[in-house]
């Protein structure tokens, strides 16, 4: 097979296209297994998630400052550090329970990170069936709002 290099800039579309086509070939589409497993992966991640969001919305800034979620789970007390997972930890009960301002003041990076369980959450079992359907050959439903 010839080696296809990217069209220079200004090409037109109708140029294009045989290269993006040729990429598509040489792209590897994961077997069975992967597919299986990154299904599997994802249910594993949702859980976290939602026992991190649980977690925050059950206890207070203060709960997990005094380490009450770890004496809930049988786990030994500890105090806390000051690390920054346990600012982020206390950032994320902050922002639950809508204190914003506290939470920012816990750690910054929490603005960034506390989407991403809720993001996981709704659509991680889409990602997953997806998964899980392509591993067992099984055609995907087409995306919602377009018609077969």
């Amino acid at each position: 097979m010839a080696e296809l290099s990217p069209p220079a800039p200004g090409h037109s579309r109708d140029r294009l296209a045989p290269w993006l086509e040729g990429l598509g070939r040489r792209l590897d589409v994961p077997g069975p297994a992967v597919q299986r497993a990154l299904a599997a992966l994802i249910l594993v991640a949702m859980a976290g998630a939602a026992a991190i969001l649980v977690t925050s919305a059950a206890c207070t800034p203060a709960d997990i400052a005094a380490d009450v979620h770890a004496r809930a789970l049988g786990l030994p007390a500890r105090p806390c550090p000051g690390c920054s997972l346990c600012g982020m930890s206390r950032a994320f009960s902050a922002i639950t329970h809508l204190r914003l301002r506290e939470a920012v003041s816990f750690h910054p990076g929490v603005l960034l990170c506390y989407p991403v369980p809720w993001l996981l959450l709704l659509l991680g079992p889409g990602i997953a069936f997806r998964a899980w359907r392509a591993s067992r050959g099984q055609p995907l439903p087409p995306p919602l709002g377009r018609d077969p």
